[in-house]
């Protein structure tokens, strides 16, 4: 008796399995046939084979339209041109983003790169003007202090410009690297 235990109560739990399947299927049936009546598409299934005939790019992205229920799909054999074109175009558009991303910031190291030599120069002409008119003895009047003054305005403009250099140069490097993993072509010339 008790070897017969666990068939019995693999078959008692067998039993409302196999019922609640079919009466699963069943509600399957009535869904799809009130459906039917009303008027509400079926909707799109995805099998892998529908999968594998879509075309993937690496600049498809989160704003792409979603694919048409086949009711709106009109057969055309020219749907995959069609498709390959507007994804030829999304990515050009991407790599266009970016370059002018990248460009901008360049542009903007550079203006900081210029401003930065203009007050490296200052710096360099401050120091020769005090030295000509203060002369060996430097005896003119608050003629250091107005030195001591300029050269700190410009050691502070010199300091202030390196550190916007410096951080300008990240923002490049990781919109570079952001550009690279799009697929971006040239984003590190």
């Amino acid at each position: 008796m008790n070897r017969h235990l666990p068939i019995l109560a693999l078959l008692a739990l067998s039993f409302p399995l196999s019922a609640f399947a079919q009466s699963l299927g069943e509600v399957a049936r009535e869904t799809r046939a009130e459906r039917l009546k009303s008027g509400v598409p079926p909707a799109r299934v995805l099998t892998n084979d529908d999968i594998a005939r879509e075309p993937h790019s690496p600049s498809d992205n989160a704003d792409a339209p979603l694919p048409s229920d086949a009711k709106d799909a009109k057969p055309s054999s020219s749907a995959p041109e069609a498709r390959e074109l507007e994804t030829q175009r999304r990515t050009a558009e991407i790599n266009r983003r970016y370059m002018e991303r990248i460009a901008a910031l360049r542009s903007q190291i550079n203006t900081a790169n210029l401003d930065l030599a203009k007050f490296q120069q200052d710096q360099i002409d401050i120091a020769n003007e005090y030295r000509r008119e203060s002369g060996p003895d430097a005896s003119a009047p608050g003629a250091y202090e107005y030195y001591i003054k300029q050269m700190n305005a410009c050691i502070n403009s010199i300091a202030a410009l390196n550190e916007l250099i410096t951080n300008l140069n990240a923002q490049l490097a990781d919109l570079q690297e952001e550009a690279r993993h799009a697929g971006v072509p040239h984003a590190l010339d």
